[in-house]
Parts: C-alpha cells; sequence; structure tokens
C-alpha cells in the first residue's frame, strides 16, 4: 500500500524517502507490523492505481447519469454496483477481483488478536471541581473522580 504524505502520518518530510512519523502512526505500524510506503511529494504518477480507480467508478457507474428519484435510490445504486464489482475479471488476470482477494488473503499474516487502541492517552488527575484538561479543553467527570488520577482518551 502506498500513502499519500498525510500530516495524519508524517510530521516532517526529511528528503525524497525519509519521513519523520508521528506517533500515532507509529503505533499503527507497531501494532499490524507493516512496512510504510510514501509516495514522493508532487509525483502524482505514483498514485496511478488510485487515480485508474476513481476514473473507472466514474466511467462506469455515472455515465451515463444514473436518473434516479432521490440521493437514497443513488446509494442503493452504487451499493449495488460496488457489490457486482468483486464479480469481474481483470484483463490478463487469471480470476475474479473476489478470487484474486481470496488467494492474496491467504499470504496475508493474521490480524492481532487484540484491536489497536487507536488513541491519544494522557495521565492527569481530575480537579477538585471534578474538571480534567485534555487539548486546551476542560471535560468534567462524574464527582466521585475528584482529585483521584485518571487517564483520558482522546
Amino acid at each position: 500500500m502506498s500513502y499519500d504524505n498525510s500530516r495524519v502520518a508524517i510530521s516532517q518530510i526529511l528528503g525524497a524517502h525519509r519521513r519523520k512519523l508521528t506517533r500515532g502512526f507509529l503505533e499503527l505500524k507497531s501494532h499490524y507490523l507493516f512496512e510504510e510506503h510514501f509516495c514522493n511529494v508532487r509525483r502524482a504518477n505514483e498514485k496511478g492505481v488510485a487515480e485508474s480507480t476513481v476514473k473507472y467508478a466514474r466511467l462506469n457507474f455515472f455515465v451515463p447519469v444514473p436518473e434516479l428519484r432521490d440521493l437514497a435510490a443513488l446509494n442503493a445504486y452504487l451499493l449495488q454496483r460496488c457489490r457486482e464489482d468483486p464479480k469481474r475479471r481483470l484483463r490478463g488476470q487469471k480470476g475474479t477481483k473476489a478470487e484474486l482477494l481470496a488467494e492474496e488473503r491467504q499470504a496475508m499474516p493474521r490480524l492481532p488478536e487484540t484491536p489497536l487502541d487507536a488513541c491519544r492517552k494522557v495521565s492527569t488527575t481530575a480537579s477538585s471541581l471534578s474538571l480534567v484538561r485534555f487539548d486546551a479543553n476542560d471535560y468534567s467527570l462524574p464527582v466521585r473522580y475528584a482529585h483521584h488520577p485518571v487517564v483520558v482518551k482522546g
């Protein structure tokens, strides 16, 4: 998988192929044990699969423009088309998209037993007013937590 240079994952671009990763992305990477690959800055050609997938969806789902009664009908139409897509056989491939995905899943490592708790945790103490500060905001707690240590998850 190739990632764009999102601030969620990268805190600083250090050079052509070097990135300083955010703490959250490092935790994700360490938990699920994968190597990251980031596209180079201003190199749209490195994201060709995403661009071609958008082009395929536009040409096959929206040309001609579907005439539907409302947004719910459009969503139902798109959901049906997306559910049909795995049955499609890609040019030059030996099976359908669903068959190729099933084969690829066999080669993937198993997910960890415990899912990642994707949040930031801060240890603090609740004030006498049963308040905790997190990201420059005060949050109230039940009165029984006043003057007690707590872990804030955000």
